[in-house]
């Protein structure tokens, strides 16, 4: 019983802040690092729900059957000193107003 709910997939939300120190030029491309391996170990179920203006900021739902702590230590070795995220396990939605993709990923999972 216990492997099988281990290997079910599971939704999640990750924001993830760049910090202060990552020059603005590198933002993008530290944003895309970073989305690409959340897509990784996701296997491409990844949707982005939302980005500051300066990319300095960004959400992301994904669906894996990783264990939550392999994925935070994923992400904590992708991360400088000045980064920090949040990932939580993701619940039913409860409605939503102008983010239409990103509710839509989550009513299809």
């Amino acid at each position: 019983m216990g492997s099988s709910m281990q290997n079910e997939p599971k939704r999640y939300f990750a924001a993830i802040r760049l910090g202060d120190d990552v020059p603005p030029d590198q933002l993008g491309r530290r944003v895309e690092g970073l989305r690409q391996l959340v897509s990784n170990f996701a296997k491409g179920e990844v949707q982005l729900a939302f980005s500051s203006g300066d990319e300095r900021f960004v959400g992301l739902f994904f669906q894996t059957a990783r264990d939550i702590q392999i994925i935070r230590a994923e992400l904590d070795k992708a991360t400088t000193h000045g980064d920090r995220f949040l990932i939580c396990e993701v619940g039913d939605l409860a409605g939503h107003k102008g983010m239409e993709a990103a509710a839509t990923w989550l009513q299809r999972r």
